[in-house]
């Protein structure tokens, strides 16, 4: 329902508030059903991969979203795409494909991700915030990601010298 503008390349301008408050329930309901599973010891590798998917999903929505609206440039497409990019990378770099710890930063940069671009959907942020709003969370997600790359590769070489130790 969220991709239902992008899917019929309407632009959003005719539902922003109603397609805001859809946005906004679907990323509570998310919050909600992840707390829920973990406080219940429900969780499963399948339903955090799964959440983790479709989070990008609506994350690379939102983003094209934005961008149909004309606040922004095509640029603002990277928050979309950067976990794809990430996904692409692990198949030629082996050491990007480890999964990794749950972490509060990652979570609290994809919160911030959804949010920035909630925000630059509503009519209350006009096309002079919206850049500098995306800026300010495309920069940190970046950073994020950042990290977990150099994370993943300074891993998998203090790896490969504990088999290398430990061979002789």
């Amino acid at each position: 329902m969220i991709g239902g503008p992008l899917l019929t390349g309407g632009t959003t301008a005719e539902i922003e508030w109603p397609l805001c408050l859809l946005i906004a329930i679907a990323l509570i309901l998310d919050a909600v059903d992840g707390y829920l599973a973990r406080r219940n010891g429900e969780v499963s590798k399948f339903g955090a991969r799964f959440d983790i998917e479709i989070d990008a999903l609506l994350l690379l929505f939102l983003a094209v979203l934005v961008w149909q609206t004309g606040k922004v440039e095509v640029w603002a497409l990277a928050i979309g795409l950067i976990r794809y990019v990430f996904v692409a990378a692990g198949w030629c770099l082996t050491c990007l494909a480890v999964s990794l710890k749950r972490s509060w930063r990652r979570q609290f940069v994809g919160v911030l991700q959804s949010l920035a671009l909630l925000a630059c959907l509503s009519p209350m942020v006009d096309s002079i915030w919206a850049p500098t709003i995306l800026t300010v969370a495309l920069g940190t997600l970046l950073i994020s990601f950042g990290i977990d790359v150099f994370t993943l590769m300074h891993s998998s070489d203090l790896a490969s010298e504990i088999d290398v130790n430990s061979d002789t």
